[in-house]
């Protein structure tokens, strides 16, 4: 995956930042949430409840888009462009994976195992744009 120039330490676990995503509930209705994230060499990869309305969104329209931006700074963000894939457990460490995530955000292991009801999916990207607006007057 090629990160946009300037913009890798946003994918660094070091470093808290958002996913903002949005999914398609129908034709015309996205759904936007914030969603807890680690990127690997294919994309960006996050977890949801099984049957959410993310994962019923993505089973349902795969295409999806998100903002990706650092805790508390708003005017420097990717734009990510691409196709959510659902993550069939054989091909990940599902347990590593979720206290890498809980780690980025939380500081430390978390408290239970893998939840059970627990799907894991990959944002591989087809466009990722940094802008920076840290120094932007109007």
């Amino acid at each position: 995956m090629k990160l946009p120039e300037g913009f890798e330490d946003l994918f660094d676990d070091a470093v808290k930042a958002f996913l903002v995503l949005t999914t398609m509930r129908a034709p015309e209705q996205p759904s936007v949430a914030p969603v807890w994230f680690v990127a690997d060499d294919r994309g960006l990869l996050f977890m949801s409840d099984v049957d959410s309305v993310k994962d019923r969104n993505i089973r349902r329209q795969a295409r999806v888009a998100a903002v990706l931006m650092a805790e508390g700074e708003h005017a420097r963000y990717v734009s990510v462009h691409g196709t959510a894939e659902r993550i069939d457990a054989g091909e990940l460490d599902a347990a590593s994976l979720y206290r890498r995530i809980v780690r980025r955000y939380e500081g430390r292991d978390p408290r239970d195992p893998q939840p059970s009801a627990t799907m894991y999916f990959r944002i591989v990207p087809d466009a990722m744009f940094g802008y920076d607006y840290r120094d932007y007057e109007a």
